[in-house]
């Protein structure tokens, strides 16, 4: 298999993943040490800027990849219709459209809403993670948002006016690419989903919230835990006591709010910081599954030197700032990080032999039905 994908995407993809389970192993042993040194870094009101961005983008980063697999699958079924019954139902279409727009500007609208009226501990207006007020983190939520829906838009009118008109859709099989992709982005959250409650890994931030009040508190800013529980004890001022990745945090006392919305009103003893493992990291994979759809050489869809470019930039620049700031602003251990790290590697190896291997069990079955 010495072809370009093999030796530009396989053999490097392998040499990463080592090099992030030897880091795993690493961090599983010095999880405290790598924390307490990166974490020297919060202080600086420049790094909190640098840590609420990549924090803001890692929420919104992968929804128009999800856009654009959806939207294929809609502008393909829609054109399989147009086809085999000779009419077109641009209804479809239109309800499609209308129905992301809607739900992603509510999505978008509440995201900020709740910035300006949430109140975790230090009252509102007040950053609690980030000890900053929380304007910056508005201000930039808004530029994200933004742009996020300008590529959104953008890809909406490509995608409906340009390669809906192309001649090879069916034959290059996008929609099964848009497949892997949707599947890919709902094995890894499904993942986040389910280990996140399951592990309740407190943050850093928890582990030293005690500290945090005497040592890095602004000035006229007090702590109100009737509102959110970040420590421990019975004013929610202590140390919360630190967890490995591996251990589980009090999973029956802490069972039933696995679907409160007031669990952060009680004392979970850091079980609510959910910190393990990674939902921003796996985001920023979920965005590179973007390329299911330009790499294929089944279909002669050749790796080219810009689209070489374009993955190993994300991977060392976008993925690099975003496991560093996680880890900086103490919501994240480098476990946190590097496990998910693994797992979205892993899925870019799983997901595309799944479908590719239901795919061949279905033609085989089709053959067979009529031959």
């Amino acid at each position: 298999m010495k072809t370009k994908e093999f030796k530009f995407i396989f053999i490097p993809g392998t040499v990463f993943f080592v090099l992030s389970f030897i880091s795993f192993i690493l961090g599983s042993i010095y999880d405290f040490e790598i924390e307490e040194f990166l974490s020297k870094g919060f202080h600086f009101f420049s790094i909190k800027i640098w840590i609420i961005f990549f924090d803001v983008f890692g929420n919104f980063q992968f929804f128009p990849v999800l856009f654009i697999f959806l939207a294929i699958l809609i502008e393909t079924f829609f054109l399989f219709i147009k086809i085999k019954r000779k009419k077109e139902y641009y209804l479809i279409l239109f309800l499609f459209y209308f129905l992301f727009l809607i739900l992603w500007s509510y999505f978008c609208f509440t995201f900020v809403n709740n910035l300006y009226k949430k109140d975790e501990g230090f009252g509102i207006n007040n950053d609690a993670l980030l000890l900053l007020p929380m304007k910056y983190r508005i201000n930039i939520s808004i530029i994200v948002i933004f742009f996020t829906t300008l590529i959104i838009l953008l890809s909406a009118y490509y995608i409906r006016f340009k390669f809906s008109k192309r001649k090879d859709i069916f034959i290059q099989e996008y929609w099964i690419d848009s497949i892997k992709g949707i599947l890919f982005i709902f094995l890894c959250y499904f993942m986040i989903l389910i280990f996140k409650p399951l592990f309740g890994r407190p943050y850093y931030y928890s582990v030293i919230f005690n500290d945090i009040l005497n040592s890095y508190l602004p000035e006229n800013w007090n702590y109100d835990s009737s509102k959110y529980f970040w420590g421990a004890g019975i004013d929610g001022t202590e140390n919360v006591q630190y967890k490995n990745w591996w251990e589980i945090n009090d999973f029956w006392k802490n069972l039933k709010y696995w679907f409160s919305s007031t669990a952060h009103l009680n004392q979970t003893n850091g079980w609510i910081n959910q910190d393990f493992p990674s939902g921003h990291t796996i985001s920023s994979f979920c965005v590179i599954s973007i390329m299911f759809l330009f790499i294929n050489n089944k279909k002669n869809r050749k790796l080219t030197n810009k689209k070489i470019s374009i993955i190993w930039i994300w991977f060392s620049l976008i993925l690099f700032n975003m496991k560093f700031s996680l880890v900086i602003a103490m919501t994240h251990w480098w476990t946190d990080v590097e496990f998910s790290t693994l797992f979205g590697l892993l899925m870019f190896f799983i997901v595309p032999k799944i479908i590719d291997y239901k795919q061949k069990r279905y033609f085989i079955k089709v053959n067979k039905k009529y031959n």
